[in-house]
């Protein structure tokens, strides 16, 4: 939806130039075309990382009106986007075609044949030899073959990636400053006996205990400071800013809040995606996670210890002359004002 065409003139036209005609070129090379769009709710863990990326203004979705010509700022809003999937789902299954189309609803699903009822008709194919994923747009698009990969990086890795990949920063759990997946990975490559904690917390159940917390302790002070010996981050840490006098943003995180980001990444790695083939999977509460609920809504539990930005204010410093404003200063940066 973030590619979208923005020169219709209604959201009739948007599905009738922009999405029908992509569904019925799928239609005319499968057999079986599914669609599957997000569902928003208040409760999930997702919402926050949705407010952080701005309000806009509500929009109604119907036949009539008008399409929006900041297609970005429209689809920040949770209503926008519920309304205009449901609008989408309704005329897909008005598509005429051999091909069998089923497409979600909101918490329904809805296809062009009237045939498709029962949920043993939906089901997903699991155990499959070989897949391939479309990735990319327009002339930069692609097929990648998954199988192959996981032929490359072998069956531990591979079964290891959903907690590296929550671990090292996904839409639910927050990344590691200035460590982008890539270095993550690296770190993996001379950590290699991190490899089991990861597959264990990749499945469900999850269960975070001493042994993990300690060597994944190791694997984020290797990830700050390769030759580093210590086995804790809170030593490290105190090394690498009174040693190697690094600013206490590009130092790693503290042993409290680190556990907390290891308990995020394992109930979403282990409870969530571990559970993925599960058709009613039972959630345990986020609250034991690394959450915390205020009202209607799953904040972060960032560490069970008081900011330092909040207890350490003289330790941040910057040139500014005047107010501290730009985004480049060490305390804005670290909202110590």
């Amino acid at each position: 939806m973030q590619t979208l065409h923005v020169d219709q003139k209604t959201f009739r036209d948007y599905a009738a130039e922009d999405i029908l005609p992509k569904v019925q070129a799928y239609c005319s090379k499968y057999k079986r075309v599914d669609i599957v769009f997000d569902v928003y709710k208040k409760s999930s863990l997702k919402s926050e990382t949705r407010a952080q990326r701005g309000k806009a203004i509500r929009r109604r979705v119907t036949e009539s009106s008008k399409a929006p010509s900041n297609w970005k700022n429209f689809l920040r809003d949770d209503d926008n986007k519920t309304e205009l999937f449901s609008f989408l789902a309704s005329k897909i299954c008005q598509v005429v075609a051999e091909s069998t189309i089923v497409v979600t609803n909101g918490e329904e699903i809805v296809s062009n044949k009237s045939e498709i009822t029962e949920s043993s008709d939906l089901g997903l194919a699991i155990g499959l030899e070989k897949l391939w994923i479309a990735f990319g747009q327009g002339a930069h698009s692609r097929w990648i073959p998954i199988h192959d990969i996981v032929s490359t990086i072998g069956p531990e890795r591979s079964s290891g990636l959903p907690f590296f990949h929550a671990f090292s920063g996904c839409d639910v759990v927050s990344a590691f400053r200035g460590k982008a997946k890539k270095s993550v990975w690296q770190t993996w490559n001379v950590c290699d006996e991190v490899s089991g904690t990861f597959t264990k917390l990749s499945h469900w159940p999850t269960t975070v205990n001493d042994d993990d917390l300690q060597m994944l302790e190791r694997f984020v002070v290797i990830m700050y400071d390769r030759s580093s010996a210590a086995t804790s981050v809170n030593d490290a840490r105190l090394h690498l800013f009174t040693r190697k006098q690094r600013p206490y943003d590009a130092i790693p995180p503290t042993s409290a809040a680190l556990k907390e980001h290891i308990k995020r990444a394992a109930y979403q790695a282990g409870a969530v995606w571990g559970q993925a083939t599960i058709t009613q999977p039972v959630l345990p509460s986020p609250a034991e996670w690394g959450w915390k609920l205020q009202g209607q809504r799953w904040l972060v539990n960032w560490t069970t210890l008081p900011p330092i930005a909040a207890s350490c204010q003289e330790l941040a410093k910057c040139s500014c002359k005047n107010s501290c404003t730009n985004g480049r200063c060490k305390c804005f940066r670290l909202t110590v004002l």
